[in-house]
């Protein structure tokens, strides 16, 4: 129900359209009146009218006067001028100030309802018109931050060339040029359990937190990957900067955000690159860096007995020394390196002591996250991993450990071996799919690493090793061959082809051409 407000110095005129009226039945709340503008002002202010009815002529301050007083105050409010038929010249002044509508004297209840009812009309039809804007506004904005959010995922990916990421960039007025890059995930994790609704709300608080904080040290480049995680492009100009941007991370915001939350914060932090193109590589080493670090996050309040060491203080180990084996160790090597990585235990009291509890179960974790990024066709050894893992508690030697150890280490190995075996098959079968769609405009390495069941980091990975080249430089390189015999054979527009080979824009495509080939489109087709 829309309010209305009446402002004339007849106290007939206000009785009356007070009193003859019905208005809540007319769909309208009657907030008030007042004898002239001077008094109606402070009053109109207060009840926010959407109507005003007021009088041309009033002492003190007449109905001109307020309408374009309120006009400027309230720019929405609706006003509708009551004049006499000797007051046109009045009429045509307040229809310059922007005055609604106006009703002549003498009028009657109808007369006035309906002129109520071509404002409240217009009322409605405006309000929709404002809500259809914001509507537009909000779809465009949801477009654009998808946008951003995919040319970002795209370059964490590596799925995208740093030309196109240029190019994208600008058309979405982002600004990825940068010295120096480093890729950060940060993650939340509830310490205690919580209700639903409390943890939401602190959820969104810690990340806002965290976001502004972030966000103030530089022009960093960021996107929620899902309810919890965070993925940071950090830009820096030296990479002393970005040390100290990281360490100002984890020495600072980290407790600072934990202090003040439920959460713990999980930090994962990749190395340091010069180019666009290297922002995957960072990427896929802040990921594994997290995952390794969630390890952790379930260990760290265990206190050694009698001393106040955290676990990870007193396990000293270098995990990466049993990634590299996991990664590019021999069969035959499987015992010396178990003894030299399972040194810093030997001395554990293995049946009263929990660490070697610990250290068995950070082998198992850290084996199982490799496979998993490995390999999408890893249940079945999975299974057998977790199977062993099922028989930590039962140990108590430092033999029996080596024993452990040695047996997932041979799984592994076998298992990775077997992956090498068959790494040809996958990627022909990936050279096979792209020359299938190389037309396709969101063709991808997370497609095509789907498509032959690996990960996408280990697919990568694999790819390069074998092809010498990267997914992009394949990819791109099928498509300019293709676009090359099409110039040849074909009297397509440069334009027909671009979308032939997979590119929506067809100025990108003439100039990647042109860089590739060292020729215009044009040329290359003269030269036949």
């Amino acid at each position: 129900m829309k309010k209305v407000f009446l402002v004339d110095d007849e106290i007939i005129v206000r009785e009356g359209v007070r009193g003859r009226i019905d208005w809540a039945a007319e769909g309208y709340i009657y907030c008030g009146d007042a004898e002239d503008g001077e008094i109606a002002l402070p009053l109109i202010e207060a009840a926010a009218p959407d109507i005003v009815i007021t009088d041309i002529k009033m002492p003190f301050m007449d109905g001109l006067q307020l309408s374009k007083i309120l006009k400027q105050k309230m720019p929405d409010i609706k006003i509708i001028i009551l004049s006499g038929h000797d007051e046109f010249q009045y009429a045509r002044d307040a229809l310059r100030i922007g005055i609604t509508e106006y009703c002549l004297k003498p009028f009657s209840s109808g007369d006035l309802l309906q002129t109520l009812a071509a404002v409240s009309k217009q009322i409605d039809a405006e309000k929709k018109k404002k809500q259809e804007i914001e509507s537009l506004r909000q779809e465009i904005h949801k477009s654009v931050n998808a946008s951003k959010e995919k040319l970002l995922l795209d370059l964490c990916f590596g799925s995208i060339t740093a030309a196109e990421a240029l190019e994208a960039s600008s058309a979405l007025e982002i600004n990825v040029l940068s010295r120096f890059y480093r890729v950060i995930l940060t993650e939340f994790v509830m310490i205690d359990a919580e209700p639903a609704a409390a943890s939401t709300a602190s959820l969104n608080q810690a990340c806002c937190e965290l976001e502004q904080r972030l966000l103030a040290l530089g022009d960093h480049l960021h996107f929620r990957r899902n309810k919890k995680e965070w993925v940071w492009i950090l830009k820096g100009d030296h990479p002393d900067r970005l040390e100290e941007t990281v360490q100002h991370l984890l020495n600072q915001l980290k407790p600072d955000v934990e202090a003040v939350s439920p959460y713990r914060l999980i930090i994962g932090v990749g190395s340091i690159r010069d180019r666009i193109q290297e922002i995957s590589s960072s990427f896929m080493e802040a990921d594994e860096d997290r995952s390794y670090q969630r390890i952790w996050n379930k260990y760290q309040f265990i206190q050694i007995r009698g001393g106040t060491d955290s676990l990870q203080d007193f396990l000293q180990f270098d995990r990466n020394q049993l990634l590299d084996f996991l990664k590019f160790g021999e069969y035959a090597r499987i015992k010396d390196f178990t003894d030299s990585y399972a040194s810093g235990v030997k001395g554990y009291d293995w049946s009263n002591s929990l660490y070697g509890y610990y250290f068995l179960m950070d082998v198992t974790v850290t084996t199982a996250q490799w496979l998993k990024e490995a390999s999408t066709d890893h249940e079945e050894i999975l299974r057998e991993i977790e199977s062993c893992e099922k028989k930590i508690v039962q140990i108590r030697s430092w033999q029996e450990a080596l024993e452990f150890i040695e047996n997932i280490l041979r799984m592994t190995v076998h298992f990775r071996m077997q992956l090498k075996d068959s790494s040809t098959s996958i990627v022909q079968k990936a050279k096979d799919y792209i020359h299938q769609h190389y037309d396709e405009a969101d063709i991808s390495l997370q497609t095509v690493a789907s498509y032959v069941n690996t990960s996408p980091s280990y697919f990568s990975s694999l790819f390069s090793q074998e092809t010498g080249q990267t997914f992009i430089e394949f990819v791109t390189k099928t498509r300019m061959k293709k676009a090359m015999e099409l110039l040849k054979s074909t009297n397509a527009k440069s334009y027909e082809i671009a979308y032939q080979v997979g590119y929506q824009d067809a100025n990108y495509f003439s100039n990647l051409f042109k860089k590739i080939t060292g020729k215009t489109t044009k040329d290359f087709r003269k030269e036949g």
